[in-house]
């Protein structure tokens, strides 16, 4: 499934393809088989808490969520090689987007986001 990604409290758009990883094989791949996002990409890792970049070929923005949609903690440009990241927070979803789309974005903790599926 691809979903649009709404900052509904910024009214700016942090993905408008962004892709659902919903099976454990998406979830254990997420993007370990891309070279790189390209503008209006991004992976949503719904039922997770914590990511790594071990193994990836380029740096990310880790977005942190609650199972409300709102941003509960942002790290920007993780580069590839880290062990684990996480929230301390109810971390219920991750979305990943390519580094500096959550500045790009205007996106904080605190803000409220939308998924709305891409026909």
């Amino acid at each position: 499934m691809i979903v649009r990604v709404h900052n509904l409290t910024k009214h700016t758009i942090l993905g408008d393809s962004v892709f659902v990883a919903n099976t454990p094989k998406e979830r254990v791949n997420g993007l370990l088989d891309f070279d790189r996002l390209n503008e209006g990409e991004g992976l949503l890792i719904p039922h997770c808490k914590s990511i790594h970049t071990i193994g990836m070929k380029f740096p990310i923005d880790v977005v942190f969520l609650d199972e409300n949609n709102k941003v509960l903690g942002i790290l920007r440009g993780i580069r590839p090689g880290v062990q684990k990241a996480q929230t301390s927070g109810p971390g219920r979803k991750v979305l990943e987007l390519p580094a500096g789309k959550a500045n790009d974005a205007l996106t904080l903790p605190g803000d409220q986001l939308a998924f709305v599926k891409v026909e």
